[in-house]
């Protein structure tokens, strides 16, 4: 018998699919870059809150709590120099009395200019400079931990209630409450308490 002809002109038969399952259709691939691009998206979203929050965070600490400022001139040497970068606790004395040996910051009552200085008495303590040495009701004040040197001579003074007596470190040098244009800081006109220096690095200290 003759053998029917084999049409050679028929289509090849379909290529078995690849080992591992179905070719993803074009709509699920562009579903997929999607959702990861979403995915992308809130992460960057995410990191951007953050940041911002802690930007925030910066903001109030800096403006409210603890503010940066820098020494201008000498009168707190040697424990502070020119130039240093102090950050200034503006919330403590709003809970707690002042302390002595503190630095704080105030402003001048004429010109308005910023100044660092120590206390040294507190309301109703009678302060004497004599020979350099500070007395307090009589008894002597040992500065030797931040004032190396000896001072100016000062007549017995009482501070009065609700001020403090500040001096400068270099006391030959300070312009303070031995100034009767300065005189005795009243306590609630102090703008904060010197907490940290920050600069230069290989000077950072912390003061409590």
């Amino acid at each position: 018998m003759q053998q029917p002809a084999v049409n050679a002109a028929a289509s090849a038969p379909e290529a078995a699919p690849a080992a591992g399952g179905s070719v993803p259709a074009p709509g699920a691939l562009s579903r997929a870059a999607g959702k990861k691009l979403e995915y992308r998206m809130q992460s960057l979203l995410a990191w951007v809150f953050i940041l911002l929050q802690a930007l925030l965070v910066l903001v109030i600490l800096f403006a409210f709590v603890l503010a940066p400022t820098r020494v201008n001139g000498s009168s707190m040497e040697p424990t502070l120099k020119e130039g240093d970068v102090l950050l200034i606790d503006k919330v403590s004395l709003f809970f707690r009395t002042p302390v002595r040996g503190s630095m704080v910051i105030f402003s001048h009552p004429v010109t308005g200019d910023e100044l660092i200085k120590r206390i040294v008495a507190l309301p109703g303590e009678t302060i004497e400079i004599d020979r350099g040495a500070v007395y307090i009701n009589g008894r002597y004040l040992d500065e030797s931990m931040y004032m190396p040197a000896a001072g100016v001579d000062f007549e017995a003074f009482e501070v009065p209630l609700g001020c403090v007596f500040v001096l400068g470190d270099d006391r030959a040098q300070s312009l303070d409450s031995r100034d009767a244009g300065i005189g005795s800081v009243p306590i609630d006109e102090i703008d904060g308490r010197v907490r940290f220096r920050v600069s230069p690095f290989s000077t950072i200290a912390l003061y409590l």
